[in-house]
């Protein structure tokens, strides 16, 4: 079932991005890699990491190659203005979320997120709770943030173990996002 774009200037969002085949080839990639545990998800970041104090990123190294080559894709297939160069991997186990945020401005002017494993509602609010927006975000899916979606809106992921969606009742399974950014230049 096809998912419902919010009419949200910047949204873009494209289902069946990855096959059946790279799908799993990322997912066991990702795998391969040490994953860093808070209470609720999973973390693994590469390119650059986010300085809290300082409001900037600083480099860590190079993404591994399985993350390099689908950076290569957003960009050869238009999605992205230049190969990203920064990545963060997100594990979440059933029930768990994400707080609505925008991104750090640090993290440049796009965000692409490509879904692995289960499906989740992501919501989207502006002006508080004046307009909210959701979107149904489907396994091998590409989601693209620019514009007023990437500056003034807020996502996220309400924790809870089952989603409801077109009035159908949608369990969540273990979902693994891999998020792509450009950070500008001049960041060291």
């Amino acid at each position: 079932m096809a998912s419902t774009l919010p009419r949200i200037e910047g949204l873009q969002y494209v289902p069946d991005y990855l096959d059946h085949s790279t799908h799993d080839t990322l997912l066991a990639s990702v795998d391969l890699e040490p994953w860093l545990w808070s209470v609720d998800r999973g973390v693994q970041i590469y390119g650059y990491r986010y300085q809290h104090s300082t409001g900037s990123v600083f480099r860590i190294g190079e993404l591994p190659p399985w993350a390099t080559d689908l950076a290569l894709q957003l960009h050869r297939d238009g999605f992205l203005p230049s190969v990203p160069d920064q990545m963060v991997a997100n594990d979440y186990k059933p029930g768990s979320g994400i707080f609505a945020h925008i991104d750090q401005a640090a993290f440049g002017d796009r965000v692409a997120s490509v879904s692995l494993g289960s499906t989740c509602v992501m919501q989207f609010s502006k002006g508080g709770a004046d307009r909210e927006e959701e979107i149904l975000l489907e396994p091998r899916s590409l989601l693209l943030l620019s514009g007023e979606a990437r500056w003034d809106w807020l996502h996220g992921i309400p924790a809870r173990k089952v989603d409801s969606w077109q009035a159908q009742e949608r369990p969540r399974a273990r979902r693994v996002s891999l998020t792509f950014r450009i950070i500008p230049r001049g960041a060291p």
